[in-house]
C-alpha cells in the first residue's frame, strides 16, 4: 500500500490532513493504517474509511514538526 495524496487543513497548533492510500483492500489494512498512524506522537485522532481508501488525521503540528526534525537529525 502506498501513499498517493495528502490534503493539508490547519488550526492554530491542531491540523488535519486527509491521506489517499492506493491498495487499502481490507478491513485488516484499516486497522493497520489505524494502528500505525495512533502510534505517532502527536496524532490526536485517525478516522480510516476502507470504500474511500483514505484517513483523516487530526494532530499537533508542533509535536509532529519536532519530531520529524529529530527524525531527520539522526538519518543515516
Amino acid at each position: 500500500m502506498r501513499l498517493s495524496r495528502a490534503l493539508f487543513l490547519k488550526d492554530h497548533d491542531m491540523a488535519t490532513v486527509t491521506l489517499q492510500f492506493d491498495g487499502m483492500t481490507c478491513q485488516g489494512c484499516v486497522a493497520s493504517v489505524t494502528r500505525v498512524l495512533m502510534d505517532i506522537p502527536g496524532v490526536a485522532n485517525a478516522d480510516v474509511v476502507l470504500q474511500k481508501k483514505a484517513a483523516t488525521v487530526n494532530f499537533n503540528t508542533v509535536r509532529l514538526a519536532v519530531r520529524a526534525e529529530l527524525v531527520e537529525a539522526h538519518a543515516p
